[in-house]
């Protein structure tokens, strides 16, 4: 936890993660990092397999204007790959925020269900 959170965040905070201990839940900040893992090694290695692939064909072929044209070829499929990656991970932050978010949601609906069940039993004392 940073210093610069005020108390209610810090309390937040502490009882995801308390709650994340008990349920053995990974952290929807680890989700999102495994997931930006996954995608980028899986990335990779498409881009592994493309460029030898791309390299393969261009030792196949002979005239020098064939080669060029199947250079430019690669070089456009890469930064293609490139564009699917920077979207994909995108997409992966946003759904790790709006997640997060809903565990947020989720942790103020247990406090205040806790807070009610204790005035309750004050309250039937």
């Amino acid at each position: 936890m940073s210093d610069n959170k005020g108390p209610v965040e810090k309390t937040k905070e502490a009882a995801s993660d308390a709650y994340h201990k008990v349920v053995g839940e990974k952290k929807t900040e680890d989700k999102a990092a495994d997931q930006v893992k996954e995608t980028a090694d899986s990335a990779a290695k498409k881009v592994k397999e493309v460029r030898k692939d791309a390299q393969e064909a261009v030792d196949k072929l002979k005239p020098e204007e064939e080669k060029e044209t199947t250079k430019e070829k690669i070089e456009h499929k890469a930064e293609h790959v490139k564009e699917v990656i920077k979207e994909k991970v995108e997409d992966l932050k946003e759904g790790a925020k709006d997640a997060k978010d809903a565990i947020k949601e989720k942790v103020v609906d247990i406090k205040d269900a806790i807070k009610d069940k204790v005035q309750e039993a004050k309250d039937n004392n």
